[in-house]
Formats: C-alpha cells, sequence, structure tokens
C-alpha cells in the first residue's frame, strides 16, 4: 500500500486520503481483493458460484430374453431335433408375472412349469422381468420300427416338416437311398 496501511498518503507533504485504499469497503488502509471482489468469498471454478453441482450418471442397459424349455421325452429322439422343428402351440399365456400350471392333463408338464418358473426365480433374480411367456408346443414324433433283410432298426419322423433321424440305417452306401 502507498499509505502504509494507516489510510493516509505520505506522497505529500500534508496528509491525504490514500487514493488506494480510500474507497475500500473494508476501511481505510486496506485493499479490495479484486479477484473475490471485496466478498471474501471466491467463485468456485467447478460451480461458478451457483453452489450447484452437476452430476452425469453413465447407465447401460442392456435387454435380454432369457428362455428356459422343458421336453417331455417319449421315444429315444435326442432333444435338439425336437427343439428346431415346427410343432402346434397348443397352449400360451403371457403376462408380468405368470403362475405354474397346475391343471393340464399331463403332471410331469405342471411340473416342469412349477421348476422352470422357479428356476427363473432364483437364476434371474438381479434383473427386472418386463414380461413372462408361458407357451407348450405339441410336436409330432413317430417312431418307426422296420426289419429290412434281417436288419432290424427304428427311426423318427418329427416336426411338421417331417424331418427323418435314423441313425441305424442299414444301408451305407448314397447312391439312390432315401426315406419317403
Amino acid at each position: 500500500l502507498h499509505c502504509n496501511g494507516d489510510g493516509f498518503s505520505s506522497d505529500y507533504d500534508y496528509k491525504e486520503r490514500c487514493f488506494y485504499c480510500r474507497s475500500s469497503v473494508h476501511g481505510f488502509g486496506r485493499l479490495d481483493c479484486l479477484r473475490c471482489k471485496a466478498s471474501g468469498r471466491l467463485v468456485c471454478q467447478h460451480c461458478e458460484g451457483t453452489g450447484l453441482m452437476i452430476y452425469h450418471i453413465l447407465l447401460t442397459v442392456t435387454w435380454k430374453t432369457n428362455t428356459s424349455e422343458f421336453i417331455k421325452k417319449n421315444v429315444s429322439l435326442p432333444e435338439k431335433f425336437v427343439r428346431f422343428v415346427s410343432g402346434e402351440e397348443i397352449f400360451s399365456q403371457t403376462s408380468e408375472r405368470i403362475k405354474p400350471l397346475t391343471e393340464f392333463s399331463e403332471e410331469t408338464i405342471n411340473e416342469a412349469s412349477k421348476d422352470l418358473i422357479c428356476n427363473h426365480i432364483s437364476t434371474f433374480n438381479d434383473q427386472k422381468i418386463l414380461m413372462q411367456r408361458h407357451s407348450i408346443r405339441a410336436v409330432p414324433i413317430t417312431q418307426v420300427k422296420y426289419k429290412w433283410k434281417g436288419h432290424e432298426g427304428q427311426y423318427y419322423v418329427f416336426g411338421k416338416e417331417n424331418r427323418v433321424h435314423a441313425p441305424d440305417y442299414p444301408q451305407t452306401c448314397c447312391c439312390g437311398c432315401s426315406i419317403i
């Protein structure tokens, strides 16, 4: 300061109010801070003096369809063949929360329904379930037993597409062999 803090300038022979500190908010002999405009507070660079902070939360949402299935097997046809062929839908239920079947004609289907729903509740308990669907599909499967040239065997015709699974087909050459 030019006045050494007493509020009067010593540049002259007489005492005159100091030019630099005479308009100070804090009184004579003191200078106002230019950074805080004499408020005693500096403006925060993060909130720009509003006192409010803006936060952004990154949320990643993944949409998934979780499926479980039960294939009731009456014959020894591998499940992988039945899974991808067409059949007739004989029951369908869609709701936010479905209940296990209790009055279906076959008890194994009722038990499988209960087991699948309980399994979904325990397996996917950390996920929000928006909708559930319960459907029963009947796939036609025909088991054919045959005897040909002394060889006994069986094959399966399944699905509406009439796909054939013949694991022990007796003829190994590929010239003109077909099951119609």
